[in-house]
Formats: structure tokens, sequence, C-alpha cells
């Protein structure tokens, strides 16, 4: 029977304390020279932890997992910082994990995860919550689920329906009524939409919906609408309107006198694009902040203390008034 690869072996084999290797498992301080005698030891040796049994000892491993789709958003990136910057002030560590925009590549990491001892998770834009049920339960995980709705377990996401009733009156103001609406087909941007219909309650609003997966779709999809006599392009994110404003740029429509654009998403890209994207912006930092509180909270048993968040809407030159 092969022998199982202890910390003491470890100790021995690279003649250092048991206390070292303990720190180092553990990210606690050890000297450069120690870290890599421990690191060389622990390939040669095969040497595998415990992350049941060293999670059952220390009940605390200051450590937050965060599961990513490696397929992020641009806005993504701004909550990541606040994540970070919110980590470091309660003194956690983050482990941020990608996976393939699949439900599996999601539940591997979460399972790698769970294994390494992290104290809470949280899952930034699941792709399908209801299908990780099964995993969370069984585990016992403390998860939170961000920007995305789930019965089973905490969520946090922003008010989309906020969101999309500030796009609604803008346009309402300057007597916009035949749109169509680029959506994604999720709950977030279902909020939006039942958003930006309410602006309109009482009055003369045509909105029509077309389901779009990538921003190839988009370009296609101006072929087909470009002809119907739309005032106003409303896309659930910024890539898309810059696909659709790119196609209107090559046949020679131009934005905003024979059509406006608008969006939900990143401050800067829509500054950069041409023209610039009118958008509601999102507190994204703050909302990463408030994520890692919650976590945070949720592992020790406390009422979470908020950062403020507040939306607004962005003005740019991609929408004019209708003639």
């Amino acid at each position: 029977m092969k022998h199982k690869v202890t910390i003491e072996d470890v100790a021995k084999y690279c003649h250092v304390s048991k206390s070292s290797v303990s720190r180092y498992l553990n990210h606690g301080y050890v000297s450069q020279e120690h870290k890599e005698k421990i690191s060389r030891a622990i390939n040669e040796l095969g040497f595998e932890r415990d992350y049941h049994a060293s999670r059952l000892r220390a009940r605390n491993s200051r450590m937050i997992g965060v599961i990513v789709n490696r397929n992020h958003q641009a806005d993504q990136e701004r909550i990541l910082v606040g994540m970070q910057r919110h980590l470091q002030s309660l003194e956690y560590q983050g482990n941020v994990l990608f996976h393939d925009d699949s439900v599996e590549g999601e539940a591997q990491c979460l399972r790698q995860l769970l294994r390494q001892g992290a104290d809470g998770v949280v899952l930034l834009d699941s792709r399908d919550p209801k299908r990780l049920q099964e995993l969370v339960l069984t585990q016992h995980a403390k998860v939170l689920f961000a920007r995305s709705v789930c019965d089973y377990a905490p969520y946090l996401a922003p008010d989309e329906r906020m969101a999309g009733y500030l796009l609604g009156q803008y346009f309402k103001e300057r007597q916009f009524h035949r749109f169509v609406y680029l959506q994604k087909q999720d709950s977030m941007s279902e909020k939006r939409r039942m958003g930006f219909l309410q602006a309109y309650a009482g009055m003369k609003c045509e909105l029509v919906v077309h389901f779009i997966h990538g921003a190839a779709d988009v370009y296609d999809m101006m072929k087909e609408l470009i002809s119907k006599g739309y005032e106003g392009v409303i896309c659930d994110c910024v890539q898309w309107a810059m696909a659709a404003m790119k196609y209107c740029h090559e046949v020679h429509i131009h934005i905003p006198q024979n059509l406006s654009f608008a969006c939900f998403g990143d401050e800067v890209l829509c500054q950069y694009s041409y023209p610039s994207l009118t958008t509601i912006v999102y507190p994204n930092e703050a909302f990463g902040v408030n994520l890692i509180e919650e976590i945070a909270a949720i592992h020790e048993s406390r009422a979470p203390q908020w950062e403020t968040m507040t939306m607004r809407l962005m003005e740019g030159e991609s929408v004019g008034f209708v003639r």
C-alpha cells in the first residue's frame, strides 16, 4: 500500500519545520528560500493536501472564491476591481477562477474552490443557477449569485427595471415611439425591457424585441430591420450597439439623424465609440464591494454594511430628436 505523504514528510525532506510547511499551505509568511524548498518538496514527493480536513481544523480559511465566465463582458472588470478592494480591506484572500461559458465548467470551478476550503463563493453572471442547485445544497456551500436570480441561494443584482425606466424616460422626452430592442434571453434583460415600457405607461410605444446571441447576429439582424422605419435601437450591451452602428456606417445611414442608438453598459467604451453612445452607467465598482461585503457577512453571520449604489444615464451623440 502506497504511503500517504504528510506535512511531516515534506518538512523532513526539505529540512524545515512542520510549522513552516503549515504556514506555506495556509498562505502565511514563509521566507522565499523556504518557499522554494517546500514547493520543490511537495512536487517531488507528490504531496496532496486534504482540504476538507484542514478546513475542519481551521474553520476559517479567509479565502473567498469568485467564478467568472471566461468570455466576460467589459463591465465585469470594474466589478472585479471593487471586489479586490474590499477583499483587502476585510483581510480576505481572493481566488478568481474562469470557466468556459458552460454549466459544467462553472460546476468544476465551484467544486475546486470548495475543495480548497473557500469560506464563500461569488458566482458572477452564472449561466444557469438552477443546474447548480444539487451541488450547492449537498455541499452546504455558502454561495452568492451576482446579476443572476436564484430561488435557493442568496443573490444580488442591480435594479434592472429602474435602468430600463431611466432610458425610457429619456427617449419619451425626445418624443420617440418606435423602437427595436436587441435583447439577451435572460431575466435581467426582461426587467430592463419592462422598465422601459413602464416609462411609456399610457403613451404610444412600439417596442419590437429580437433575441440576440452575439455581435455577428446583430450585424445580420440590422440588414432586416433597417428599412422598417424604426426611430431608435436599444441594445443590451455596448458591443452589440457598436456592431449595429458599424453596419449603419457601411450603408451610409447617419447616426443620429436617421437612426438613434442607446445601450446598457461600459462607460469607457461608450465614450470612445463613434458617435459616442448614450448608455445607462452602472456603479460596477461599488457593486463589487457590496458582493464581497455580502458573502463575508454570510460567512461571519452578521448584517452586511452596504456601499451606496446609484446608476445614471450618460448622454452621448448617438441619440437625436424625432422630427
